[in-house]
């Protein structure tokens, strides 16, 4: 047997032990039981044998025994059965502990022998490995010419490997932010229910910019479908998976007022504190598993800085009524910049929270 299936053994092994234990309790007490009701039949036994005594002392006559009672007989024979059957139990269960005891040490020396043949096999090669790294660096000695001339050719490939690395990078985001982002937020399906899941029974609404309809064969707007689709996995892993409770069974804000670009979440700045923390999760995992964008995905909406929102569907006007409420916004996808380079430079930061005014009439 190789490790995994010892390991596996010995396992299965230890984990028998705690139910063997426990019958082996089980049948002790019946032991016990047994002794006690035998104790209660010697007890009966005594007293009537005083009774009979102290009736022919008392009247100088000696009276026939009575006649036995058939009840007293089968509590006599329950006695002894109940004893005999827990020393049975106790033989059995004791004989399966002996065997799987002895399994368990056959199993851990196995196991044991099996790990000193590796740490053999790893000293060997490592023996191997320096032997054969005294010869090269012998080898290396005498080859300092050549090897000059190889660290000028390997300056020259890696400066090569790096232009590459940072044209594959740049085509590498490109094709990411090409994708559609229901299939980017699928591939971080753990990565999200995580972030969201502290934060159950959370009021949300997640709504497209727009019109958006489920793709078919009749449906060829690319733009439309991908909204679609982004808003039905991003509502699915939230709400079913993360155990959101939903506001309303509206998809679209139809008087989308101008054209969103990305993925919004907006709380109120005057929420409770857990509503503004589980906004900032879902837009914390949101910005790192989609493309770089700006502005922000995180919005935080002041009542005092927003001014009067005429169009009650409005996110603003939303959630100023409900501040307990969170409004994701699926906007258009993100068109990539081409001409953008990859700062590899640059730390990695959280999302900043903005603070946005409604468009003006």
């Amino acid at each position: 047997m190789d490790e995994p299936d010892l390991k596996t053994l010995i396992a299965h092994l230890d984990s028998l032990r705690a139910p063997l234990d426990h019958w082996l309790s089980f049948w002790t007490w019946v032991v016990i039981g047994g002794v006690a009701f035998e104790l209660i039949t010697v007890i009966r036994e005594y007293v009537d044998d005083r009774r009979i005594w102290w009736r022919a002392a008392t009247r100088g006559v000696i009276f026939p025994p009575e006649r036995p009672l058939k009840c007293w007989a089968l509590f006599d024979l329950l006695a002894i059965a109940v004893v005999v059957a827990g020393i049975a139990g106790e033989l059995v269960v004791e004989a399966r502990i002996a065997k799987n005891e002895t399994s368990l040490r056959d199993a851990n020396g196995s196991l044991m022998l099996l790990l000193d043949q590796k740490a053999g096999d790893a000293a060997t090669s490592a023996r191997n490995a320096s032997l054969a790294a005294g010869d090269a660096q012998t080898k290396a000695g005498n080859a300092d010419t050549v090897a000059g001339e190889a660290q000028q050719k390997a300056s020259s490939a890696l400066s090569l490997a790096r232009d590459a690395g940072t044209e594959a990078d740049a085509v590498a985001t490109e094709t990411k932010e090409l994708s559609f982002r229901s299939t980017v937020l699928l591939d971080a399906e753990d990565e999200i229910v995580k972030a969201v899941s502290p934060f159950r029974e959370q009021k949300d609404l997640i709504e497209s910019c727009g019109q958006a309809q489920q793709p078919d064969r009749w449906n060829n707007d690319r733009e439309s479908s991908e909204k679609w689709e982004t808003r039905y996995v991003l509502a699915h892993l939230v709400e079913a998976e993360g155990s959101w409770r939903r506001l309303s069974k509206r998809q679209n804000w139809g008087g989308c007022d101008r054209p969103w670009v990305g993925i919004f979440v907006f709380v109120n700045t005057d929420a409770p504190r857990k509503t503004i923390q589980a906004a900032e999760a879902l837009s914390t995992v949101l910005t790192s598993v989609l493309p770089p964008r700006r502005p922000e995905v995180l919005q935080l909406v002041n009542p005092a800085d927003t001014g009067h929102v005429d169009d009650p569907d409005h996110p603003f006007a939303m959630v100023e009524d409900r501040p307990d409420l969170i409004v994701v916004l699926i906007g258009a996808q993100p068109v990539p910049d081409i001409t953008r380079k990859p700062q590899s430079n640059e730390p990695k930061t959280g999302p900043k929270p903005l603070h946005l005014l409604p468009p003006s009439p």
